[in-house]
């Protein structure tokens, strides 16, 4: 009789979830940060002259990277959760917010 190798079950049981403020955080980031790329595609195009409608566009994609960054800390304040939506929130909202300030101060005081 051959020996057979009992493979064994591995389960973790936990009552841990993703917070829904952590994965509002993500989803804002990537689309703000989509909404920034989009917008300098268009401003490329136009070669380099960009209207008003592309000034407002980024301030939108400014605004909705802030309320991603306030949508991540409020996920990060929870406790007893799973923190990797949140730090991928804080991070996509923070580089998108620092990309958008300085295309806004460049193109106010340039």
């Amino acid at each position: 009789m051959a020996t057979e190798k009992k493979e064994k079950h591995h389960f973790i049981f936990t009552n841990r979830k993703n917070p829904p403020q952590g994965i509002m955080s993500t989803v804002l980031g990537v689309l703000s940060l989509f909404l920034t790329v989009f917008l300098i595609i268009v401003s490329y195009n136009m070669g380099g002259n960009a209207t008003v409608r592309e000034g407002a566009g980024l301030m939108v994609s400014w605004l909705l990277s802030l309320g991603g960054l306030i949508c991540g800390a409020f996920g990060k304040a929870v406790k007893n959760v799973f923190y990797l939506f949140c730090y991928i929130g804080i991070g996509l909202n923070l580089l998108n917010f620092i990309v958008c300030s300085i295309i806004l101060y460049i193109g106010m005081y340039a």
